[in-house]
């Protein structure tokens, strides 16, 4: 025989769905993150790669040799970067003369130059782009060094 109001019947299980939300919402929350971060990755790199080809588009239209070239072109990839952390000193050119690892090449010439040897008809003109994204996630980040670089190169011939 039962006294009413010294116990009520409760749904078996009932805090057994608690206990399951408090194990899986943790890893459910880690995978989030580690998507968001790659997204921010993959977007980081279509950015990019986008930027140095207006940027290159900007360099083979007309053969010249100026600082007011440079700044278009740089000008080109900075306006076509939403979201991005990119500045002008971060967008490099070269000739295609000059060496250097074909995946992030970083040729840098003085007096603010793209092209060492200026920019002639048909004539190689590369433009290359390299960032550095960090990775917000902790765990993620420990994992990976806290940030990946981020490299687009585009080539064209000057008209």
């Amino acid at each position: 025989m039962r006294r009413p109001g010294l116990r009520r019947d409760r749904p078996a299980g009932h805090g057994q769905a608690l206990v399951e939300f408090a194990f899986v919402l943790p890893i459910f929350l880690m995978i989030l993150m580690i998507l968001f971060d790659f997204g921010r990755v993959v977007y980081a790199q279509y950015t990019i790669t986008q930027d140095a080809r207006e940027a290159s588009r900007v360099a083979i239209v007309g053969a010249e040799d100026s600082l007011t070239k440079y700044a278009a072109i740089r000008a080109a990839a900075l306006g076509m970067s939403p979201g991005v952390s990119l500045t002008g000193a971060l967008i490099r050119g070269e000739d295609g003369t000059a060496g250097g690892d074909s995946r992030c090449p970083s040729v840098v010439h003085p007096n603010d130059n793209f092209y060492p040897d200026g920019i002639a008809g048909g004539d190689r003109a590369v433009v290359n782009i390299q960032i550095v994204v960090p990775i917000i996630t902790p765990i993620i980040s420990g994992v990976v060094g806290g940030s990946f670089t981020v490299c687009a190169q585009s080539v064209g011939f000057v008209q």
